[in-house]
């Protein structure tokens, strides 16, 4: 087996941020500098090798000799091309960027059938960054990133400013000085990727499966609907401008005002509308409520709000990335990542399907998208009984965009939901058996629990009864807090007491025990039950390292690094650098991961959030398996999972085709066959959130 890593750096008008690897590799302007290689036989690894392929202004000649000064070995580009014939296995980190440059720009060397392997996928996998320095710092690699060389790479990668504003000079800095460190930031590279080679284990059979079904689909793209996404261009282009504006002929300056959370709910507060905090799902939950009737608001309240969501907004960004990323035959590509989540869910880039705003209350898909088709700029809500609310274009817009996801010609998109999928692992894992043949029988848990609470027959009618117990499943099943709680609950719209929202907070632990375990008489701790079975178990491995604790189908082991926590699946999920350390309640679980700032550091857990992590790794594990499967058993395209939904293509004559994915998504699972699966879902031409 002859084993190559590579590293290519390539210059172009285009970022390949803005529109992915297929799109930027396969632009007219994208040009191969320089690629970096070492390859590995019985013997080992040999150097780290540079060849240049564009040589500037001064020269090949004199990029290679002051590469060679600089202490990196040259050989030439037929060396390179007889190395890649000859390899049988590729390794590059975010290896779907080498695969596109060889296919675009190197297509004599390009085989669809060559094995891969990516090393910032199994950097992912263990739960470290994706990307190289991180993982290169985490992983302690002999040889790490460099990020000077990086400076200098992007000097020479996208065309000079003054040429690109005004046309002046030369197209590119292409002297040898900047080309020659480039080549050595590319060597450098690709030492660091040699050793991440080392260290980092292979994807199992089944991750490497996943990984390439995400591939096909980031090669293949998601098909969207051209002609809605450059109608709804024109309505987004300079909201930000036309709402401050309008909000400064009632209130002055407010650039400042609308990025003061203070103030911003201080002047909702002086105007009858007290808001918890301001975070998008409060603002939402607000407005929701004025636009479908439920609460009147004062309009410049609604202005203020609707400011603070459009200033910025992410619809607005997200319509020029998703026209970025969109090639002539209607596809957008590169738009998934596989194992983005620490649990396994797969994460969007550009287009990111995962994170498309909810739409508002009242929204009706099939009256606003013509209407965006038909240049229109004013939207309304018509409430029941109510008189009609206006929506800002922007708002509309956001709402929309889910909709721009539509079926290829000649297919139908086939959607289904996994109903209480979490839930149902949860009370599974737990071993909560009335709770689980509840669910199995097709009744509906959340009616169950709230007429245990009521202690009277509680239906889909008793809309408040149910919706309270809905929010407290989904809810405290991990442990949430109290205030969080009450937080929660102003959020889905549940007007409530805190004294009652505290006692069927309290009875949610007393009817679910083997969650959360049974009070101790007297006392205000729990003792046996889930959360308390999960924390023990991993304390335990950390404890005693290289012995196995197990808590029902879970088990736990322990290097003296990684955390490993063992799935019923057969799979891994992994928490780095693991280590008990005191904390407010004894000794707490601590592990190097994402922070909420989105850096890297020092993660603390507790027991709720673990067994959430277990919760969404299984169900992420069955959410994969279906995809895999349709595309076996039918020969279905898979393009998306958007956490707890699959969404596949099927030709549009096929009647069965909701019948078939129901086949799939809610077959019994031989590694966890008491967890009861089902699914509700819809065929459609169009993507919407039903």
């Amino acid at each position: 087996m002859v084993r190559i890593v590579l590293d290519f750096e390539l210059r172009s008008h285009v970022s390949v941020v803005d529109v992915g690897p297929q799109i930027y590799a396969a632009h007219p302007t994208t040009q191969i500098l320089c690629v970096a290689w070492s390859v590995k036989e019985a013997s080992g690894w040999s150097p780290v090798w540079v060849a240049v392929k564009e040589g500037g202004s001064e020269g090949r000649a004199a990029v290679e000799r002051k590469t060679v000064e600089k202490g990196q070995i040259i050989r030439s580009w037929a060396d390179f091309e007889a190395n890649m014939k000859r390899a049988t296995v590729f390794v590059a980190h975010n290896s779907e960027f080498e695969e596109a440059v060889i296919e675009h720009r190197l297509p004599h060397l390009y085989d669809p059938q060559a094995k891969w392997s990516c090393t910032a996928a199994r950097s992912r996998r263990l739960g470290i960054p994706g990307g190289l320095e991180g993982a290169a710092r985490v992983m302690r690699t002999p040889h790490q990133k460099s990020m000077a060389g990086h400076m200098a790479m992007m000097q020479v990668a996208q065309p000079r400013p003054m040429w690109k504003s005004r046309g002046e000079g030369s197209e590119y800095f292409d002297d040898a000085e900047r080309l020659s460190a480039n080549c050595v930031y590319c060597g450098a590279d690709t030492l660091a990727e040699r050793d991440l080679d080392d260290v980092l284990p292979e994807l199992p059979a089944f991750e490497e499966e996943v990984w390439k079904q995400i591939k096909r689909g980031n090669r293949r793209g998601l098909c969207l609907d051209r002609a809605l996404l450059e109608a709804m261009g024109p309505l987004v282009a300079g909201e930000d401008e036309r709402v401050l504006s309008e909000l400064r002929r009632h209130l002055g300056d407010v650039d400042l005002f609308l990025k003061s959370p203070a103030k911003v709910r201080d002047f909702c507060a002086g105007r009858g509308v007290h808001l918890v905090d301001l975070k998008k799902e409060t603002v939402e939950a607000t407005l929701s409520a004025h636009r479908s009737g439920n609460r009147v608001i004062d309009e410049l309240v609604v202005m203020v709000l609707e400011g603070r969501q459009i200033v910025g907004k992410s619809s607005n960004a997200k319509v020029p990335a998703m026209l970025g990323r969109l090639k002539e035959n209607g596809f957008a590509s590169d738009y998934a990542i596989y194992h983005g989540a620490h649990t396994g869910r797969q994460t969007g880039a550009a287009v990111n399907p995962l994170n498309l705003p909810k739409p508002y209350k009242g929204y009706e898909q099939d009256q606003v998208i013509p209407a965006i088709l038909n240049g229109a700029r004013q939207f309304f809500v018509y409430p029941k009984d109510k008189p009609p609310v206006s929506i800002s274009p922007s708002v509309a817009v956001s709402a929309s965009l889910r909709g721009t996801i539509i079926a290829p010609k000649g297919k139908q998109l086939v959607i289904g939901d996994y109903k209480t999928i979490e839930p149902c692992v949860l009370f599974t894992l737990a071993a909560q058996w009335d709770a689980v043949e509840i669910i199995r029988q097709g009744g509906d848990i959340y009616c169950s629990a709230a007429s245990d609470y009521y202690r009277r027959p509680i239906t889909k009618a008793d809309k408040f009864e149910r919706d309270l117990w809905k929010s407290i499943i989904l809810a405290c099943g991990y442990q949430m807090g109290f205030p969080r709680f009450l937080d929660r609950l102003a959020l889905d719209g549940v007007a409530i007491e805190e004294s009652e929202a505290r006692r069927a907070y309290d009875a949610y632990r007393d009817r679910f025990s083997k969650v959360c375990g049974t009070l101790v008489p007297g006392r205000s701790y729990r003792t046996g039950g889930l959360w308390q079975g999960i924390d023990e178990a991993a304390k335990s491995a950390i404890r005693t390292p290289h012995q196995r604790y197990a808590f029902g189908v879970i088990s736990y082991i322990y290097d003296g690094h990684w955390l490993v926590a063992d799935l019923p699946s057969g799979h891994n999920f992994f928490y780095p650098n693991a280590r008990l350390e005191p904390g407010k309640y004894n000794q707490e679980l601590v592990y190097d991961g994402r922070t909420f700032g989105g850096g890297w550091g020092a993660v603390r857990t507790f027991s709720g959030h673990m067994v959430e992590n277990l919760c969404q790794a299984i169900s992420r594990d069955i959410t994969m398996e279906d995809k895999l499967e349709c595309e076996r058993r039918y020969g279905w395209h898979v393009p998306l999972d958007v956490y707890d939904e699959i969404v596949a293509e099927a030709d549009e004559d096929d009647d069965q085709a909701l019948e078939k994915l129901y086949a799939v998504m809610c077959r019994p699972r031989p590694w966890l066959p008491e967890v009861p699966i089902s699914a509700e879902g819809y065929t459609a031409f169009r993507y919407r959130k039903d």
